[in-house]
């Protein structure tokens, strides 16, 4: 009978490893984040940086604008939550990514016929 007690009683269960405790989200922080991701992707459609997978330059202007006015309306969100150091970098940015984007699109029409 005691080996048959022994069958019955579940084993115990072995201690799980505690699981370390993560800091709180810090919204700005995964902001900032989505930003720089997109102003890679924005270079990287515009044709002016090489694709990290394919290392060829790949010209996606659609992309490209979706990334920049993302990255605007991301800045435009964090506005007055950060300093006003990382503010005019943002601004900054967003210029720029829009200045190169118009050189890329007039680069890409073709010339007009004069006739």
């Amino acid at each position: 009978m005691p080996e048959e007690q022994k069958a019955q009683q579940p084993e115990p269960e072995a201690p799980q490893p505690e699981e370390p405790e993560l800091p709180p989200v810090d919204v700005l922080a995964v902001m900032r984040t989505c930003i720089i991701l997109l102003q890679e992707q924005a270079w990287v459609a515009m044709g002016l940086v090489t694709h990290p997978t394919t290392k060829k330059i790949e010209k996606d202007l659609a992309h490209a604008r979706l990334a920049i006015d993302s990255i605007a309306f991301l800045a435009e969100q964090m506005a007055g939550h950060g300093s006003a150091a990382e503010n005019r970098q943002l601004q900054a940015m967003v210029s720029d990514l829009r200045l190169n984007y118009v050189n890329q699109s007039k680069a890409t029409e073709e010339p007009k016929s004069e006739g």
